[in-house]
């Protein structure tokens, strides 16, 4: 006759077959899942390092073609205001150069 799974005695005392660890359990084979896993992670960090590393070296170069408008727009504002102050002030300007001259 079989022997049952788990008999009446070993359910009150907690020792069923289920309550044990297998036989072929081995703890090397959690540490090495977690080996893996760690593997993925390390994998998956350095390739967000390259990602930002990437998108950091885009954004400095939009930052600098950005800071080059802007510089431009300055000197365009400044031309214009030099023409606007001179235009409004054309007796001066012409009294002053016939001075020079």
């Amino acid at each position: 006759m079989a022997k049952p799974i788990a008999s009446i005695e070993n359910i009150a005392s907690g020792t069923s077959k289920h309550d044990v660890v297998p036989q072929n359990f081995c703890p090397a084979f959690d540490m090495r899942f977690v080996m893996l896993e760690i593997g993925k992670l390390t994998s998956c960090v350095d390739r967000l390092i390259v990602d930002i590393k990437s998108q950091s070296e885009k954004v400095d170069s939009l930052r600098h073609q950005v800071s080059f408008v802007k510089g431009g727009l300055w000197v365009v504002a400044a031309v214009i205001s030099v023409a606007i102050f001179v235009s409004t002030k054309s007796d001066a300007v012409v009294n002053i150069i016939k001075a020079i001259i």
